[in-house]
């Protein structure tokens, strides 16, 4: 069997050009600009947080129904999950310290010299008492900003030397600039391998008196940064600002092997696929996704100066 009419058994589409149907946005608008006026005439802001969160698994489903009652005699249902296998813990992080070098020197070359600080080191016992209750260890999981718009599963790596701050308390870092009486960027990417585009639809033959359902799931491969990725500004825990991507920006291209691990007709159609990832191709192309994401977020920046 060709490796076309593989891939094609499996319901997958290798559209690998990042298109706009890949755009999660309600915009055209490339950004989301949110009280962007806090990032006007920075001065040697801190960079406290800079993560990505690299996605390893997720899953899509669609339904069509007969009626709105989703009759078990009357309904088409398809899903299927992608799982990234054999992305380690190095390679993300080198992923992650690449893009965070290369966040710094776009905004130098823009005008914007940063400083390193410590957010927690020197701070009021109160709020170093509240950064152990929120600072998480490690690589965490679940501390991505697309957890609430999907079933992304994905781990979060923070640049080297730094930790990541609960997903929940992003504020806590507004506290830290209000004690140093200096701006803090905090710059939160989600990395996703792909896209998985559910499809359902109904026809109604009132001749023939026929109802036709249909339903399908295709998966399109490509590293990207996810829509709602960005930075925000923090000159207090109230005063903030935010700048974050209104479409994911991709950089398309092959960067493993794909593989049928489970299929199953019984109730609905579902499908399971892992890729096994060449981890010096993904690299390659993540850090050219998280370098469009960067230049994006500066350009805005430096506009704002």
């Amino acid at each position: 069997m060709t490796i076309a009419r593989y891939l094609a058994r499996i319901g997958l589409v290798l559209g690998l050009t990042v298109t706009a149907s890949l755009a999660q946005a309600w915009s055209d608008e490339p950004l989301i600009l949110e009280k962007e006026k806090y990032f006007k005439k920075l001065e040697n802001p801190i960079i406290g947080q800079f993560n990505v969160s690299f996605a390893y698994s997720d899953i899509k489903q669609a339904g069509s129904y007969k009626d709105k009652w989703r009759k078990l005699d009357g309904k088409s249902e398809s899903a299927m999950r992608v799982n990234l296998k054999g992305l380690s813990d190095a390679t993300m992080q080198k992923i992650t310290d690449a893009a965070y070098e290369d966040f710094k020197a776009k905004l130098e070359s823009a005008g914007v010299t940063t400083q390193e600080a410590d957010l927690i080191e020197g701070m009021p016992k109160w709020l170093v008492k509240q950064y152990d209750k929120v600072i998480r260890e490690g690589y965490p999981e679940r501390q991505s900003h697309y957890e609430a718009y999907g079933a992304v599963e994905s781990k979060t790596v923070p640049f080297s030397g730094s930790q990541v701050v609960d997903m929940a308390h992003p504020h806590m870092v507004g506290f830290s600039a209000k004690e140093l009486k200096k701006e803090v960027l905090s710059v939160r990417y989600l990395l996703h391998f792909g896209y998985l585009d559910p499809k359902a639809s109904k026809t109604e033959n009132d001749f023939m008196n026929k109802v036709s359902l249909k339903t399908s799931v295709s998966f399109h491969p490509g590293v990207q940064v996810y829509w709602r990725s960005g930075a925000e500004i923090y000159k207090s825990h109230k005063k903030k600002g935010s700048i974050l991507i209104n479409k994911h920006v991709g950089a398309p291209g092959n960067f493993g092997e794909l593989k049928l691990v489970e299929e199953s007709n019984w109730g609905k159609s579902y499908k399971e696929v892992d890729i096994a990832v060449d981890e010096e191709a993904y690299a390659k192309l993540a850090i050219d996704a998280l370098s469009q994401a960067n230049t994006l977020i500066v350009n805005e920046i430096a506009d704002l100066q």
